[in-house]
């Protein structure tokens, strides 16, 4: 159930579905650097064919640190 729906009922919004107070930046930084890069470091112990994609991922970590998420856009624009 989406949020609007929960708050049209009366019920308690889950989190990360209150559009009022959801925070986008915050939302795709944590997803990446607490689900997806853990994931791909372990992966490229298994398979060094993912190195180059861990890169990838590590820049973009670096990328959300450094920007500011009152600017427009996203660090995935630039």
């Amino acid at each position: 159930m989406g949020g609007n729906q929960e708050r049209e009922l009366g019920l308690p919004v889950s989190p990360l579905c209150d559009r009022n107070t959801y925070d986008v930046h915050n939302a795709q930084r944590s997803i990446l650097q607490y689900i997806v890069l853990p994931t791909f470091e372990a992966l490229a112990r298994i398979d060094s064919d993912l190195a180059v994609p861990l890169s990838y991922i590590k820049n973009s970590c670096s990328r959300f640190d450094a920007t500011d998420p009152e600017d427009e856009g996203g660090p995935l624009d630039a």
